[in-house]
């Protein structure tokens, strides 16, 4: 990225002055008002008791595919990671949903969408949320 030099209200090149620093900082709170910031919503899910039955390791591919079909029929998913717990301590989640959307609003319209309330309800029983967070994030260009 090259340097843009701007002049402010003493009409020295910026840097020289207090004056100076104070155009750059407010030139920079204009820029970060441009800046969308991004939503990363964080699932965490656990094998039922329900599901004991079943093989565990066929089991939570099967809902890793599943979980991995939603970025095809849902296009307000920016990214979409989905991995299974390798260390599988006792008391941990067994699987993760890690994701990104551009606002709280595409976020709701993900989880209000038809294939993704249909996945809930077919992994209702199988190895459901046991917790879930979602934080307001930097997009990658402007976090660096």
């Amino acid at each position: 990225m090259s340097a843009i030099k701007l002049r402010c209200y003493c009409t020295k090149v910026l840097n020289c002055s207090l004056n100076c620093f104070l155009a750059s900082f407010c030139l920079n709170l204009l820029l970060l008002q441009e800046i969308r910031i991004m939503i990363r919503h964080i699932v965490f899910f656990r094998i039922s008791e329900q599901a004991e039955a079943f093989n565990r390791d066929e089991l939570l591919i099967q809902v890793k595919e599943e979980l991995g079909k939603l970025p095809a029929l849902i296009p307000d998913i920016i990214s979409f990671e989905v991995g299974i717990n390798s260390a599988g301590a006792r008391g941990t989640a067994d699987l993760s949903l890690l994701s990104v959307f551009s606002s709280f609003e595409s976020l709701a319209a993900y989880q209000n969408h038809p294939a993704h309330r249909a996945f809930v309800e077919w992994n209702r029983k199988r190895c459901p949320k046991i917790a879930v967070v979602d934080y307001e994030i930097l997009p990658p260009e402007v976090a660096g």
